[in-house]
C-alpha cells in the first residue's frame, strides 16, 4: 500500500490502509503503544492462531521494534530488533535476545531466515501433522546495506534493466518526494553509481530466491 517499510508492514499485518493505522512514516507511530495495543492485537495472525494455526514469524518486523517483547499471535518468533542488516544484528529469538555476527554459515540474516522457518515447518508437522502452519519469511533484501552472500558477489555487473524511459528523468514534482527533491539529473558519477547500487541489489536478492526454492522444497 505504500513504497515505504513500517507504512506497508503497517498496513499488511493487520489489514488496513496508512490513514487508518496511522503509520505514515518509519518513525512516527511505527511500532507505537498506540500500535501495540490498537493493532497489533488484531492482525492476521491473531486470527488463524485461534483458529487453530501455527504461526510462525523470521526476519525483520517493523524499523522502530526493540525486542522487548513478542507481539501476540505468533507461537514461534525471530523478528530482527530494529532496521535491516544481514550482520552484526540482534534477533528477539522467542524469550531471549540474541546478537548475531559477521560469519556468513552462521549469521547471515536471508539464510538464518530461511533456515529457522523449515525448521518451524519441520517441527510443527512433526508434533501435529494435521494442523496447518503459516510462516511468515520477513526479508530485508533488497534493502541497505545491500549486503549480498559471498558466492554472489561477482553477479550481474553493469545490469541496465532498470534504465527505462523515465530512468533519470528530473526534476519532477510528481514523484515521491525523495525523488521530486532532484534539481537535475544524475551525471556520470551517480549514474556509475545507480549501476553498482543495482547490482548489489540485485545479488541480495538471489539469496532471497535460494531461501524461497528451499522452503518451497
Amino acid at each position: 500500500s505504500s513504497p515505504m517499510c513500517c507504512p506497508s508492514r503497517s498496513s499488511l499485518l493487520p489489514g488496513l490502509y496508512a490513514h487508518n493505522h496511522n503509520v505514515r512514516s518509519n518513525n512516527e507511530m511505527c511500532g507505537s503503544v498506540f500500535w501495540q495495543k490498537t493493532h497489533e492485537t488484531n492482525t492476521f495472525a491473531t486470527h488463524l492462531n485461534k483458529s487453530g494455526y501455527a504461526p510462525g514469524y523470521f526476519g525483520k518486523y517493523l524499523n522502530d521494534y526493540k525486542g522487548n517483547y513478542v507481539p501476540p499471535g505468533w507461537e514461534e518468533w525471530v523478528g530482527l530488533v530494529k532496521n535491516s542488516r544481514y550482520y552484526n544484528y540482534t534477533l528477539r529469538d522467542n524469550d531471549k535476545k540474541l546478537q548475531h555476527g559477521n560469519s556468513y554459515t552462521q549469521d547471515y540474516l536471508t539464510d538464518l531466515v530461511a533456515n529457522r522457518s523449515i525448521e518451524h515447518f519441520k517441527k510443527s508437522k512433526a508434533a501435529e501433522p494435521d494442523r496447518p502452519v503459516l510462516s511468515f519469511l520477513s526479508f530485508p533484501a533488497p534493502h541497505g546495506p545491500e549486503d549480498g552472500a559471498p558466492q554472489y558477489q561477482h553477479l550481474y555487473f553493469n545490469v541496465s534493466s532498470h534504465i527505462t524511459p523515465s530512468y533519470n528523468y528530473g526534476p519532477n514534482k510528481d514523484k515521491h518526494w525523495i525523488v521530486s527533491e532532484a534539481k537535475t539529473p544524475m551525471d556520470e558519477t551517480q549514474h556509475r553509481f545507480s549501476l553498482m547500487l543495482q547490482q548489489k541489489r540485485l545479488q541480495t536478492l538471489r539469496s532471497v530466491d535460494d531461501a524461497i526454492d528451499r522452503y518451497m522444497d
